[in-house]
């Protein structure tokens, strides 16, 4: 000790002093922290409630509830409920888990919520083409879920004790441009020429960025209507399985081989559930066939799925969808001579079977199909041993097909090709009538009246092309 003369048998006086070396006290008190004040007795700070800092009160350290100075609080520094993304496995959304939750829907679905966080605010990332609907603690909603596209839901709690009070916004990812396509074909020989139609004006344009990589016709197409659309098969002379794959956002069309056809096939049919699958099936790949793939537009990959197979074999079918629950497979030849065959693919299980009240009003193959994505489907010309301009109409709400004149093409042909923006147009363009045609017909949804639009007419003539949409099935 400093200052200190140490003497033979001295003891020392208890407690030491502080100039001595000590600290003025017999004892110090349990997980406290000592403080000093200058040459006097050491005072001490107990731990306090858990949690608690050792705090300035201007004079001495006391224990206390830290409050963050301004700019204080970093990213790195907040909780894992302010920084996370996970996916919700189920139906209840905890607030205290995360700030974004992403989920795929696959039934008509209605989240609860728990663990409500006073001024949170969170985003969903939902889609999924079923119904959502949000807990009775949500008492404003602004937009509307959209179950063909990306939603982004954003959440804010704005009372959390009971009742509890959210308010809802919701946005979707959508595409730089509504559009459709219309690919390949035949002019007298086949193509690889793609044409774009803009929904918001109307007008067909050639796209020569969305030429397929391939020239063939009776090609198969379908889309994920968000993000990409795949035309698969054909015939180049004979049948192909190549697949090419479309990018919505750039309409860029390049060769995709992991989607490629189980095997080589032409004259398909594709239709659409809009958001998890889609399916080609039937052709000719050296006979009839009733071989239906399955693509998973998570990964692009096509492979067979038999359950889906055809009640017949066939090709020159063609196929629509309600986008939500059935598909249509109708129409085509067999054994030499057309038929006015349905097949219905039920979305949740794949499976695919003969469905006679959607039978088309005549035999005829080499049509064209569309849908509003809602109430109806349409199949419109194709050929009965001689061109056709009859259109049938699907009720999807029963699944009856019948002949609907009002829909009727303005011009009798086949090999025509369709898509649609889903609410308001659909479109037929192309086909043949002796020679090939650009003539593109035009159906209004809310009257399902078809009539020319020349403003749609192909770039060039051309039949047994093939269409699809980036925002509809």
């Amino acid at each position: 000790m400093a200052n200190s003369t140490f003497q033979k048998n001295k003891a020392l006086m208890s407690p030491v002093s502080v100039p001595n070396g000590g600290t003025g006290r017999t004892s110090l008190d349990d997980k406290s922290v000592l403080i000093g004040a200058g040459t006097g007795n050491v005072s001490m700070a107990p731990p306090g409630t858990a949690g608690n800092g050792l705090i300035s009160d201007g004079t001495s350290f006391v224990s206390g509830p830290v409050t963050p100075g301004d700019g204080s609080v970093t990213y790195i520094k907040l909780g894992s409920d302010l920084t996370g993304k996970v996916t919700a496995s189920t139906t209840d959304i905890d607030w205290s888990a995360s700030s974004i939750f992403m989920k795929t829907l696959t039934s008509s679905t209605t989240l609860t919520f728990s663990s409500y966080q006073l001024n949170k605010v969170i985003v969903l990332i939902i889609q999924g083409n079923y119904s959502l609907k949000f807990p009775n603690t949500v008492k404003n909603i602004y937009g509307t879920y959209n179950g063909k596209r990306v939603n982004y839901i954003t959440l804010q709690c704005i009372k959390s004790t009971s009742p509890q009070d959210v308010l809802v916004s919701i946005s979707q990812k959508t595409p730089p441009i509504f559009a459709g396509y219309f690919a390949g074909g035949n002019t007298g020989a086949v193509v690889v020429t793609t044409d774009k139609i803009i929904f918001s004006t109307g007008v067909t344009s050639a796209s020569t960025v969305s030429n397929l990589s391939q020239a063939r016709d009776r090609v198969g197409a379908l889309s994920d209507t968000i993000t990409y659309g795949y035309f698969a098969g054909g015939s180049t002379g004979a049948s192909v399985a190549t697949a090419d794959r479309i990018v919505f956002s750039t309409s860029v069309t390049s060769s995709n081989t992991a989607s490629n056809l189980s095997t080589v096939s032409y004259g398909i049919a594709g239709v659409s559930d809009g958001t998890a699958y889609g399916y080609f099936a039937g052709g000719w790949s050296g006979s009839y066939s009733n071989k239906a793939d399955r693509i998973v537009f998570s990964t692009s990959v096509i492979s067979a799925n038999t359950v889906s197979n055809l009640s017949q074999a066939r090709w020159g079918l063609t196929g629509t969808s309600d986008g939500t629950t059935y598909g249509y497979f109708a129409g085509g030849q067999t054994g030499g001579v057309a038929v006015n065959t349905a097949d219905r693919i039920v979305f949740s299980t794949g499976a695919t079977s003969a469905n006679t009240a959607s039978n088309l009003s005549v035999i005829k193959r080499d049509l064209a199909a569309i849908s509003d994505n809602i109430s109806y489907g349409y199949f419109a010309g194709g050929t009965t041993g001689g061109y056709s301009a009859v259109t049938d109409r699907t009720t999807f709400s029963t699944g009856a097909t019948a002949a609907n004149t009002a829909s009727n093409l303005s011009q009798a042909r086949y090999g025509v090709s369709g898509n649609s923006d889903g609410p308001t147009y659909g479109y037929f363009a192309g086909g043949n009538t002796n020679s090939s045609v650009a003539t593109a017909d035009r159906i209004a949804f809310s009257t399902s009246v078809t009539s020319a639009n020349t403003a749609s007419n192909l770039s060039t003539g051309r039949y047994l092309l093939i269409g699809l949409s980036n925002c509809a099935v």
